[in-house]
């Protein structure tokens, strides 16, 4: 039963392996593969027969084996004829088969729409004897060439068939069992001209009879000729030589620095191409053609730019320079500039490149030389100019030649460009050409008049020297002839003075004082007295000449003085003769006033002066007397006038006597009291009169005393009747003794002394001014109080005018510097006031008068 089973399943499987792998008519002829014959080690024969009679119908027929049973593309062999001759065809596989293997193999027919295959057979191969090469054609060329390799034992497939030259395999281009089509590969090694050539089928491998030869003559480019040797920027070049391949594009050039290079043809034997950019210096370049990498066989020499010159050698705005250059660029984009603005290209050649300036002056590091910058606009390649000036302006003449402010003044010349307010020094340009500037005369400084004209164009400047001559200024007249009051107005009338407020300088006694006008024209100038009397409170009098300088620094002056007679209150004298000094003495006798003695400071010590001198009202001038013999004490300055001489007493209770008469002083009976500070002493008929004040800046001095120079006796009288803490103002009036005094507790009231009845009275009054006494200056009708005004002085006032009658007081400007401890006397209707110390230790020698009646 089994044995009928197997024998079954085979014979449907040889049936179905009998029919085609496609759906097969009834009509179509049937094949049958035959049994492998001849099985030797140098192949096997296959076998087929057509069981159809009709063979027109086949137009191919072969033979299809492998060691596979499906006998795939990818893993079989085949065999191919044409049109069969026979119904029984045989054929011998020579080469293909490895001995010792299994093979399938099958018999196969093709219609027009038809394969149809045969059953499969299978046999063990001994072997075969592989492909034999017999010839190539061509034996010899080129990479790329096509070459034929004839031989037998080729199959069909080509991946079966394995074709090298040297050790590298190329594809097939065709084949028949008889000849292989192939090409020389472009990559195969030149190392040597003569290459084998094989071909392997299953391992078996057949060499060319013959190897290939390579033309490597005809293969390798080579370049003969480089032309020209030196190049430029955009220059052409031509390489000479073969090999070259034909079209541009298979051909690469390349430069250092990937300079661009542009290829303009490529033939064989030859390659032109042009080049914008180069490299400094000597470089040369590489060709890249199909495989191969040629370097050049010599270095370029660079024809770098080079300027030459430039034409004009000086520049107007707006004007064309043209620069001659050498290997300039013609190729690539340029841009230019002068002086640091850009400019215009107008041409350009190899040896040429003109420039159009601006409309405008160029300013360089140096004035008006510029330097001109041309080349490529991304950065190489730039050339520069030696620097250029601009063409110089020239003055021919000057139209008038002198003249006064306003007048109009022409300048005839040549190359003023670009002409500004500031291009000459003394006119108003009110226009101007290339040949001529116009404009109205303004003030340059000179004193004599004479000037040089200058004219600046663009940075270049055209002297014409002593080219213009001012009219010199003139006073015709002025009034008024005399000053008496600070608000009057003078009037200089003239002619050729400058024009404008503050131009025309006006001074008085060689600039003793000076001034500027306060309204001026060429032809007038007004100003104001207040400069020759600045001050409403000082007395001003004196004559000057009036001297006006014009801008132009020229000087015209008066012939005729000018008078100024003002009558102030306070009128600077002489400065005090010796050394300057504070707490000194000062008095007045016989109509001439006397001061001295008093404190200086020499390397910041105290110095006690014994000098006297002795003032003079009618010269204003100082005498020096005989000097003190004693000491002068500080804090202690009582001086006092009885019988035309002077009686000083010093803190030691000295009393001394001076004789203007004999120039002598003399020593006299102490003083009996308690001297100290704040001391009150007044002269009444004759007789003085002493006392009150405080000792060791507290302790209240009571005491009062009666001096009579006439017996040198000292006559202790009333004592003064309350604590004083600070005396204030003390003064003589109609034989008494007035004073004005503070109590300790603070309370203010008047003491009157009658020295006839010995008798003092006390009233209450209230007397604002708490400030220490310094100098009493004693009136027919009043007196005048100076103060302390410590460290702050002269603008507070330094005098009080008291009115015994009424028992007013009134504060009266001083003038000078604040001072204290100071001196001073009376003379007739006039007070005398100066010396004293500043603030700041500065001793003053200033001595001023000043006028009870004009305050």
């Amino acid at each position: 039963m089994k044995q009928n089973w197997f024998n079954t399943f085979f014979l449907i499987a040889i049936l179905i392996s009998c029919i085609d792998e496609e759906e097969i008519d009834r009509d179509y002829p049937t094949i049958v593969t035959n049994p492998v014959l001849e099985i030797a080690p140098s192949g096997a024969t296959f076998s087929g027969k057509i069981e159809s009679s009709s063979l027109n119908e086949i137009s191919e027929y072969g033979f299809v084996w492998g060691q596979d049973d499906k006998l795939l593309p990818e893993n079989s062999f085949s065999l191919k004829f044409g049109k069969p001759l026979a119904n029984i065809i045989t054929t011998k596989i020579k080469s293909s088969l490895v001995a010792q293997k299994i093979y399938y193999a099958r018999f196969y027919i093709k219609t027009d729409d038809k394969t149809i295959y045969g059953n499969l057979v299978t046999f063990k191969s001994l072997g075969s004897e592989g492909p034999i090469i017999t010839a190539l054609s061509a034996a010899s060329g080129v990479l790329g060439d096509t070459v034929v390799i004839r031989g037998r034992n080729f199959v069909a497939q080509e991946e079966k068939n394995v074709v090298k030259f040297g050790l590298m395999e190329v594809p097939i281009l065709s084949l028949t069992d008889t000849a292989i089509v192939v090409i020389v590969p472009e990559d195969l090694p030149l190392d040597s001209e003569h290459v084998n050539v094989s071909v392997s089928i299953e391992g078996n491998v057949a060499n060319s009879p013959e190897p290939f030869t390579l033309l490597l003559g005809e293969i390798i480019p080579i370049i003969t000729s480089v032309y020209p040797h030196e190049i430029k920027a955009c220059d052409t070049v031509l390489i000479v030589g073969k090999n070259f391949k034909a079209t541009s594009d298979l051909v690469e050039l390349f430069l250092p620095y990937n300079y661009e290079v542009n290829l303009i043809k490529a033939k064989d034997d030859s390659i032109m191409f042009s080049i914008k950019l180069i490299q400094y210096g000597e470089f040369g370049f590489t060709i890249k053609t199909g495989r191969f990498e040629l370097a050049s066989p010599i270095d370029f020499n660079e024809g770098r730019p080079t300027f030459i010159s430039s034409d004009p050698l000086n520049y107007k705005p707006g004007g064309i320079i043209t620069l001659q250059v050498k290997n300039f660029p013609t190729c690539l984009p340029i841009v230019a500039a002068a002086g640091g603005y850009a400019a215009e290209i107008v041409s350009r050649t190899e040896n040429e490149v003109k420039v159009k300036l601006g409309e405008y002056c160029y300013y360089g590091n140096y004035g008006s030389e510029i330097t001109i910058a041309f080349g490529v606009s991304y950065g190489d390649y730039f050339l520069y100019s030696p620097s250029i000036q601009a063409k110089p302006p020239q003055i021919f003449s000057i139209e008038p030649n002198h003249g006064g402010v306003n007048d109009e003044v022409v300048i005839h010349g040549e190359n003023f460009f670009y002409i500004q307010d500031y291009s000459t020094d003394f006119l108003n340009i009110t226009s101007h050409t290339e040949t001529e500037i116009r404009g109205t005369l303004r003030d340059v400084y000179s004193p004599t008049g004479v000037i040089d004209v200058s004219v600046n164009s663009c940075g270049q400047v055209a002297t014409l020297e002593h080219g213009f001559q001012y009219d010199a200024p003139e006073i015709l007249d002025f009034n008024p002839k005399i000053i008496t009051s600070r608000d009057q107005i003078i009037t200089i009338e003239g002619k050729n003075f400058s024009q404008g407020n503050y131009t025309n300088f006006i001074s008085f006694n060689n600039s003793t004082s000076a001034t500027y006008g306060l309204s001026q024209s060429t032809n007038q100038i007004t100003f104001s007295a207040d400069v020759l009397i600045p001050d409403d409170l000082v007395e001003a009098k004196f004559s000057t000449l009036i001297t006006v300088r014009t801008s132009t620094g020229m000087e015209v002056t008066t012939t005729l003085n000018l008078t100024i007679d003002y009558d102030g209150p306070w009128k600077k004298l002489k400065d005090f003769p010796g050394e300057p000094r504070y707490n000194a003495v000062g008095f007045s006798i016989a109509g001439k006033g006397y001061a001295g003695l008093g404190e200086g400071i020499t390397d910041w010590y105290t110095t006690h002066l014994t000098d006297l001198w002795e003032f003079d009202p009618l010269t204003e001038d100082w005498t020096q007397k005989a000097s003190f013999p004693g000491m002068h004490s500080y804090d202690v300055n009582n001086t006092l006038v009885a019988n035309d001489k002077a009686y000083y007493m010093n803190q030691n209770r000295e009393f001394w006597e001076y004789d203007p008469s004999l120039d002598h002083w003399e020593k006299k009976t102490d003083y009996p009291g308690l001297a100290g500070s704040g001391t009150e002493a007044v002269t009444i008929n004759n007789k003085i009169y002493m006392g009150g004040g405080y000792m060791d800046g507290s302790t209240q001095v009571y005491d009062f005393w009666e001096y009579n120079p006439s017996q040198n006796t000292w006559l202790r009288l009333a004592d003064v009747p309350s604590p004083i803490a600070k005396p204030q103002v003390f003064y003589e009036k109609d034989g008494k003794m007035y004073s004005y005094s503070v109590t300790i507790l603070g309370q203010k009231f008047l003491l009157t002394y009658n020295p006839i009845a010995n008798v003092w009275t006390s009233q209450s009054f209230d007397y604002s001014d708490t400030r220490l006494t310094e100098q009493i200056f004693s009136f027919a009708d009043y007196v005048f109080v100076g103060r302390v005004y410590c460290c702050v002085f002269g603008t507070e006032g330094v005098l009080t005018k008291i009115d015994p009658t009424s028992n007013t007081s009134t504060t009266v400007p001083y003038k000078g510097p604040s001072r204290h401890w100071y001196t001073g006397f009376t003379i007739g209707n006039f007070g005398y006031i100066g010396l004293g110390r500043r603030e700041n230790n500065q001793l003053l020698k200033e001595i001023w008068r000043f006028d009870p009646e004009k305050f």
